[in-house]
């Protein structure tokens, strides 16, 4: 329930699939792909870590 409580998204997506259960016709309307989801600064903060450790 701690995860699923979690306004952290690495937290909360630890306890939940968003392969099985997000319903992706929500976000359909926005028209965002991921290109658009790549620049968003979240995206590049998780992927400098990543690179740091690479």
């Amino acid at each position: 329930m701690k995860y699923l409580e979690s306004d952290e998204i690495e937290v909360f997506f630890k306890s939940f699939s968003m392969k099985d259960f997000f319903n992706k016709k929500i976000i359909e309307k926005y028209g965002l792909k991921e290109i658009e989801l790549a620049k968003t600064l979240w995206f590049q903060k998780k992927m400098s870590f990543i690179i740091q450790f690479d």
